[in-house]
């Protein structure tokens, strides 16, 4: 024998009569102070409501209820009003919180009527599992909040673009746009990065008119007398380490430049001894004393003035060495225990005319 579905509707109205029985009593009671009872009140009219046909009135009378208390029973009800007014989402939303809190002890049949119109609905609305990365932050659809995170149900929405988003205190707002399709539920998660740390406050600025902006208040003078004087800083130990390094250090790079100097110096002696030689057998030896001297007289001058030039560089450099090295050993043994920054700085000068060492420092 061929079945037929019953209708979302038919299904609706017996799932409210069996839920519980309506009872026209609770039409004319007066409004009660307790929420409780005035939840009971309003769930008991919406069930009358809608067993009269009037859906719009009784999903009126049920939201109240559900304002008032959150319960399994209220929420099927609510669900199967919704359904009938063509608010598939929402019922949806509210057969899923009946089944997750169902009671143990409640009646199967009830339970599978609620779980095939859930099934119905779900594959007419899509679904959403929104995972924040922080535990506490606000979460809204659309702009409406729905709870904080973690979430431990699905969202349920109607097909198309919506907007979720987290919120919160200390952390930037995370945003994304979800196209929401019916199906499998879909997977959004929201990053949210903490705000960044505000700069620090400006100074205060200058006092208009040239003054100056009012300074911290002084110390008093109690303490002022009671700090102790500044000391000198000391180096422990005798002298200082860094002048005895650095004297040192410019004493051999004054002998290095000396021996530097030398060699140039002897290399032009031995050039200009070869230009001599070279005169002195093609003219004699008065060659460059004559009044009209060869060609080769100048050169042979130019060598011996640039020879005569490094031998002064190489000897004053030598001395240089010489007095660096004995000040640093008088130093050595007569500076006192407080000294200043000190250092010297010692670098060889070399010229194609002459030579020499530079030396700036202080001790």
């Amino acid at each position: 024998m061929r079945t037929h579905p019953i209708p979302h509707t038919l299904r609706a109205l017996a799932l409210l009569a069996t839920l519980t029985a309506a009872s026209s009593a609770g039409l004319c009671a007066p409004a009660l102070a307790d929420p409780a009872q005035q939840a009971e009140t309003q769930f008991t009219r919406g069930k009358a409501l809608y067993a009269q046909g009037k859906k719009r009135e009784a999903y009126e009378a049920l939201t109240a209820a559900w304002t008032l208390r959150k319960s399994y029973d209220i929420a099927a009800n609510l669900g199967s009003a919704e359904l009938s007014l063509g608010k598939v989402r929402d019922a949806a939303e509210h057969f899923a919180y009946c089944i997750r809190t169902f009671p143990a002890t409640g009646s199967k049949k009830q339970l599978a009527a609620v779980k095939q119109l859930f099934e119905d609905t779900r594959r007419k609305v899509g679904a959403l599992v929104i995972k924040v990365g922080v535990e506490g932050a606000e979460v809204l659809v659309d702009g409406k909040a729905i709870g904080r995170a973690p979430l431990a149900d699905e969202v349920y929405l109607d097909p198309g673009l919506h907007t979720v988003e987290a919120k919160l205190a200390g952390y930037d707002a995370a945003k994304q746009a979800v196209q929401a399709a019916t199906g499998p539920a879909q997977e959004v998660t929201l990053a949210l990065v903490a705000t960044a740390a505000l700069p620090p406050p400006a100074p205060p600025a200058p006092v208009a008119g040239g003054a100056e902006a009012p300074s911290p208040p002084a110390a008093s003078a109690a303490s002022a007398a009671s700090a102790p004087p500044p000391q000198p800083p000391v180096e422990a130990g005798g002298p200082s380490t860094a002048v005895l390094i650095s004297g040192g250090a410019v004493a051999g790079v004054a002998l290095v430049a000396g021996a530097v100097l030398a060699g140039l110096s002897n290399g032009k002696a031995s050039d200009a001894a070869a230009k001599r030689d070279a005169l002195v057998t093609a003219g004699g030896p008065a060659t460059c004393g004559t009044a009209a001297p060869a060609a080769g007289c100048a050169p042979l001058a130019a060598v011996l003035s640039d020879r005569a030039k490094l031998a002064d560089g190489s000897l004053w450099s030598f001395v240089g060495a010489g007095a660096v090295a004995a000040g640093t050993v008088i130093y050595a043994l007569v500076a006192p225990r407080s000294a200043g920054k000190t250092g010297a700085r010692a670098a060889p000068v070399v010229t194609a005319g002459g030579g020499g060492v530079v030396v700036v420092g202080s001790f």
